[in-house]
This record gives C-alpha cells, sequence and structure tokens, in this order.
C-alpha cells in the first residue's frame, strides 16, 4: 500500500548538501532515505539510520529525531561529516511539517446538475493551474438522486416517482452506485487535486481522503473507522459512501456524510425488486446503515464542519476561497451542454 511521498533538499550553512526523501502512511514514517555529498564512516551507518527513524510516528519530536540519529552514530562509533544529526533532524521535522496548499470553498447549496458541474470545473481550473487543488463542501437543492457513470438509469431510479416528489436525477462522472441526496440529511464534499498528492493505490488513497472525515466523526464522539474499499463506519455501521475518478492526472473524490436517513424515501425513489421492498429488507437497511444524528443527537451540521475544516487544516495548508468567475461560467456550460441533458442522463 502506497503512501504520501514528499522530498527535500537544502544546503546546510557551512555545510554540504542534504536531501531527504520521505514516504508516510497512516500517521507513520513508512519509508526515509537520506542523501547528500555528505561523509560519513562507516558507510553503512546511513542504513541503520534511516531504519531506526523508520515506524516513527509523523509527530516525533525534532529532539527525538536528534538522539534516534546520535545513538545509531554512538554504537557504532560513527564520525558524520558535512551534516549534524541535529542538522538531518531539523530538516526530518520540516518535510513532516510540509503541508500542500488547498483553496476550501465553504457549505453552499447548488442543484444536482451545478453540483456535478462545478467538480468538473475546479478539475479543469486545477488541471490548467488557474486554481489550487480545492477542497468544496455543500449540499443539494432540491432533493436528487445521483448515479454512477456506469450504472442503467431505469435500471437504478423510479423515475415516475422522482418526477412526483420534485427529485433531481444526475449522472455522476464517477463510478458506485446511485445515492439519494437530501439537503437536510447529509454533508457532501468534493476533493480535487493532482493525483500526485495522493497515493497511487486506488484503496491507499480513498482511506487518505477520508481520514479527515474519520477523524471529525470521532472529535463530536462518533467511533469510526475506514471501510475499505470506500465507505466510512460508526460503530459498525455505514454513515459514508464515496467516489473517486482520475483524468488526466486530476483525482476527484466526493462523497457523503448522512446527517440524517430515511431509507424508506430513499427505497421509494430507486428502483428496486419486491423482494428488497419487503419490510425486512428495508428494516436490515435501517440496521446497517446510521447517521451523525443517530450517534449525536447533540452535534449540528455547523459543528460537525467547523470540527471537519479543523482536521483538513491539520493535514493542509488551507486557504479560504471562492469559486473563481471562469469556474463559475464553466459551470453554467457544463450544466447546459452535458449535466441537465438526457442524452448524458440516460445515456446507459
Amino acid at each position: 500500500m502506497e503512501g504520501i511521498k514528499k522530498s527535500l533538499t537544502k544546503k546546510i550553512p557551512n555545510g554540504k548538501l542534504l536531501r531527504i526523501d520521505l514516504t508516510s502512511r497512516e500517521g507513520h514514517i513508512s519509508e526515509i532515505s537520506l542523501t547528500g555529498d555528505f561523509f560519513l564512516h562507516p558507510e553503512e551507518c546511513i542504513v541503520d539510520i534511516e531504519k531506526a527513524l523508520t515506524g516513527k510516528s509523523i509527530d516525533v519530536k525534532k529532539a527525538e529525531i536528534q538522539d534516534i540519529i546520535e545513538n545509531v552514530l554512538g554504537k557504532k562509533q560513527a564520525q558524520l561529516m558535512g551534516v549534524s544529526p541535529r542538522d538531518i533532524a531539523e530538516q526530518v521535522r520540516e518535510i513532516l511539517d510540509k503541508k500542500h496548499r488547498f483553496r476550501l470553498l465553504p457549505m453552499q447549496v447548488f442543484d444536482a446538475a451545478t453540483n456535478m458541474a462545478l467538480d468538473e470545473a475546479i478539475e479543469e481550473a486545477v488541471r490548467e493551474g488557474e486554481s489550487l487543488p480545492t477542497i468544496r463542501i455543500y449540499t443539494w437543492k432540491p432533493d436528487a438522486i445521483s448515479i454512477g457513470y456506469f450504472q442503467g438509469l431505469e435500471n437504478e431510479v423510479n423515475l415516475k416517482k422522482c418526477k412526483e416528489q420534485g427529485v433531481d436525477i444526475v449522472r455522476r462522472r464517477t463510478g458506485g452506485g446511485a445515492v439519494y441526496h437530501s439537503e437536510e440529511g447529509e454533508i457532501t464534499y468534493s476533493i480535487i487535486a493532482p493525483q500526485k498528492l495522493f497515493p497511487a493505490n486506488i484503496i491507499a488513497s480513498y482511506k487518505e481522503i477520508c481520514m479527515p472525515l474519520v477523524e471529525a466523526l470521532e472529535l463530536v464522539g462518533v467511533k469510526a473507522e475506514f471501510s475499505p474499499i470506500n465507505d466510512i463506519s460508526a460503530n459498525g455501521k455505514k454513515i459514508s459512501g464515496n467516489a473517486q475518478t482520475r483524468r488526466d492526472d486530476i483525482l476527484l473524490q466526493h462523497g457523503t456524510l448522512l446527517y440524517s436517513v430515511d431509507v424508506d424515501t430513499m427505497f421509494s425513489l430507486l428502483t428496486v425488486s419486491k423482494e428488497k421492498i419487503a419490510d425486512k429488507f428495508i428494516a436490515s437497511v435501517k440496521k446497517r446503515v446510521t447517521s451523525l444524528s443517530d450517534e449525536n443527537p447533540k452535534v449540528g451540521k455547523e459543528e460537525f464542519i467547523e470540527k471537519l475544516i479543523e482536521c483538513y487544516k491539520k493535514r493542509f495548508e488551507i486557504e479560504l476561497g471562492e469559486y473563481s468567475e471562469k469556474e463559475v461560467q464553466r459551470a453554467k456550460e457544463l450544466v447546459a451542454q452535458r449535466y441537465s441533458q438526457q442524452s448524458w442522463t440516460a445515456m446507459r
């Protein structure tokens, strides 16, 4: 399973060049390589230093890193010249503290077609270098059903019922299953960034992106964990589903966090077999799905979003932003050209 890779090269004042290549996985240093034009005798001691640092928490203190290096050097009676244990410790800590800059677009409400169009418009802007990697938080009005890219519309959606209820239908550019989106019932997020910022392994990247939601749930007293391939569970029940696509080196992942859940309404809007509509099946689903309101009724949406942003700030350098005029205009074009068109929605 791949992790997050970072590199740092620095000329030490009055010393030599030091390069650090570091990979972190699940909150720990999983790989580290120290290279440069410094001197070390015996030479193989560099491997011992790297091994001693591997497995340490990404929160390891600078003083502890220095102690680890000095202990290895002392045991081997090694001589390090051109850089010092303190120099290495400072650079390791600097690379661990290094965060990628992300634009945060705070909670707003859009219709289904606009939500999908904004994701694509931002994806284009990030690819062109016109916008920072972006996190957007949003919800849906009116309520909507989104279907996965590969799903058959009539196989999944009760078109008559959706029309009667005024429920939007949109096809996503991501895979996965049909999702019922309710303005009051969920919090939705999208992350759009160069895919090199996240693990190449699909499941590892899902986990990396989902962890801020897991941590935010923990902060409001809900025991949660990532559940491969792409879900988050709270006390053993699904509370979040997520979907991802990668196109032209840009990763888009969006997902929902259930604030409240109405299984009966959801099944009335989807095309399901008579067996699945049966009371026993619906009762079974209710036992396997939960929501923030079910787990902790005292937590409001705004409080959870504050905690989520707090968790994003631990991982990224966050800049509060707005949709650019170009993104908004491009989203309008995409709504007209694609996401409001029956040719797109009913393509399968």
